[in-house]
Parts: C-alpha cells; structure tokens; sequence
C-alpha cells in the first residue's frame, strides 16, 4: 500500500451514485427498444436487421452495466488506497471487461441508425455509399480500440493483477490516445447522423413545419454527439492508474450516457407508428368515362399496386411509410407515393369490342385517368 498514493479525501462511495444514472438509463432505453419493436412487429408488421442491431446494441450495454455492478461490490467507485489487495484485482478485472462491452454496445447502436438511414436516404450512390463508408470506419475503429485493451500486456491478467502476473505491457498512455481517436471518430459520426437527415428533409417540398418536425425526431444523435465530447475530455483518467477505481467513475458513467443516447435516438423514429394513424385506402372508386357510367359496373376487375415513385427504392410499408409523409407534386426532389389503380373490363360488347383498358392513378391525393 505504501506505494499507492493516499488520496486527500476519506474513503468514500461515488458509485451508488454510478449504479443509479446508468440504470435509470436503461431501464429508459430497454422501454424505448421495446416500444420499437412492437410498432415493428404490430403496426409494421417487419422486423429488420436495424431492430436486431439494437437489441445486440442494448444487450452488450445491459452487459456493460452488469460488469461495472460487480465491480462495485468490489471497490469500483472508492479511492484504491482504501481496497485490499483481493479488491483492487478484482474490481480492475471487470473494470476492464466492462470496456469492450460498452465500445461495442454504442457501436452497434450507431450501425442500427446507420440502417435506418441507409433505408431512408440511400437514395442515389453517392448517400449509399457514404452511410457504407460511415458503417465501415465505426466497425473497424471500434473493433481495433476493443481489440488493443486486451493485446496491452503478453498475459491479460498483468492488467489488473501486475504483483502475482507481472509482465512488460504498453505504456497506459496508448490505452488514451487509442481512446482519444476513437472518441473523437465516434463524435464525429453522432454529427454527421446528426446533420445527414437534418440536410435531407430540409432540401424537400415540404412545409417548415414538417421539415422542423422530422429533424427533430431523425436528429436527436445531437445529444450522442455531446455525451461522445464529454467522453472524449474525460478519457484522461484511463492513464491514471495510481487511483483507477475512483478516477474513472466519471468516464463510464458518460460512456453509459453515450451509449443508452444512442440507443434511444435510434429507436424513437421507429416507435412513431404507435402514435401515428396511417392513411387508410378508400374503400371504393371513383371514374368518369365516355361511356355513360360514373361508378364501377358489372365486369370491371380493380387493383391497386403501392410503389415509391422517387429513385430505385422500392416501397415496402415498413417504418418510412410513417416516418416520412407523402410530400411533394410530382416534381424532382418529391418523395411521392403513387397508386396504381387498373380497371378492366371481361366484357367486350360494354366498350365496342376493342379491348379498352382503363388506368386511374391516385398520386399526391389527385386522381388521374388515362386510356392504356
């Protein structure tokens, strides 16, 4: 103990205090995780894999928790000077088994938004392959950060147990900047999904009211991007060994600010079918022909086909179908949902016998026919 420093104050608990922000958060992100995939399974009707992104998202970060709970009871969250020796290993070990958990819990969450938009917005090639780029640098980023904090020392357990497993392992100056960069690529990214949609929705025909609605529900990454910054700036304390247990409490418990934010952004939009009634088709139809009739007689066939008339996506009535209202009249830029409604009629004696076809197309709310 002598060469452990003493700390200047007595030996006090900071992680109750720990235990009762990260678990509220939680508890908040696995009602909102819920919440999301029973709008998806109920409303939608379609599970994807940015729900089952999120649910590994939520289960590595419950994980995380469940780490940094049992290092509690063994002296996370109290000065090291004050821990035995059994204390002090033991609560380093989950300590740093926590950490890996909690990189990839944000990770996976952020790859779940990065879906959603990929789906939204993926649009023209030049948006796919950016939110591909995005997916690609978060994977790799934070696989390689998770990776280094077990590859630091020859024998793992020289990280929390360097009297009975000594070993030559990195300076703890390179688990910092290892964590700076990724930090900072992860701040980054929370911006960039914070600006992406914000930048889209602002380039439609809609009204600034819609347009200030959907922002704000597609952009709430913003408060991920602040958290990720105050991560950032407390990274520090991981190079402070002397007083590990009592130092770093700040910076995990931002990290669980981070990642439940993350969580909770990315499954909002996705649980606003829930609130949200979706038009409803008309149950009958409407033409005017030449021929005499206003209303659809004895041989006419109906059906209808919905598709999306903007770019190559296709139209799945899944979570856009909600997220994204029917905007626009028809002109570039417009998300438009089109209907395409065919009559025929098996009689040929009731239109002269040279095989008319008749198309109604229900766009924007207006009502077009024309012959085929």
């Amino acid at each position: 103990m002598s060469t452990i420093p003493k700390p200047s104050g007595p030996d006090i608990d900071i992680g109750h205090q720990f235990l009762t922000i990260s678990w509220t958060l939680y508890s908040i992100a696995t009602i909102v995780v819920v919440l999301r995939l029973y709008a998806q399974a109920t409303v939608n009707r379609k599970l994807g894999w940015g729900d089952a992104l999120m649910v590994v998202s939520l289960l590595f970060g419950i994980s995380s928790g469940v780490m940094l709970t049992i290092a509690h009871h063994y002296g996370f969250g109290r000065h090291f000077f004050y821990l035995t020796p059994s204390e002090r290993v033991i609560s380093q070990k989950f300590t740093f088994i926590n950490e890996p958990l909690g990189i990839a819990g944000s990770a996976f969450g952020r790859l779940s938004f990065m879906a959603l938009m990929y789906r939204l917005f993926g649009t023209t090639k030049y948006r796919r392959w950016f939110i591909i780029f995005l997916m690609t640098q978060t994977i790799l980023i934070n696989l390689v950060t998770a990776i280094t904090i077990f590859t630091q020392c020859p024998d793992v357990r020289s990280l929390w147990d360097p009297v009975n497993f000594p070993g030559k392992c990195w300076s703890p100056l390179v688990q910092e900047y290892t964590g700076f960069f990724q930090g900072s690529c992860n701040a980054a990214t929370d911006l960039t999904l914070t600006i992406l949609p914000g930048y889209i929705f602002w380039s439609l025909q809609m009204t600034t009211k819609v347009k200030l609605g959907l922002a704000s529900l597609m952009c709430l990454s913003v408060f991920a991007f602040i958290a990720s910054l105050v991560k950032v700036i407390l990274l520090k304390s991981l190079g402070e060994r002397s007083d590990y247990t009592f130092n770093t409490v700040p910076f995990f418990t931002w990290i669980n600010v981070e990642n439940t934010l993350v969580i909770i952004a990315a499954s909002i939009p996705m649980i606003r079918p829930l609130f949200t009634r979706a038009p409803k088709p008309t149950s009958s139809y409407e033409m005017n022909n030449k021929y005499n009739s206003r209303s659809l007689g004895k041989g006419y066939a109906l059906s209808s086909t919905p598709h999306v008339s903007r770019g190559t996506g296709k139209f799945d009535n899944s979570s856009e179908e909600v997220i994204l209202p029917v905007q626009g009249n028809g002109e570039s830029g417009a998300i438009v949902k089109t209907i395409a409604i065919t009559v025929k009629e098996d009689e040929e004696r009731a239109i002269g016998g040279d095989g008319y076809e008749r198309r109604s197309v229900v766009e924007n709310g207006w009502s077009v026919g024309k012959k085929v």
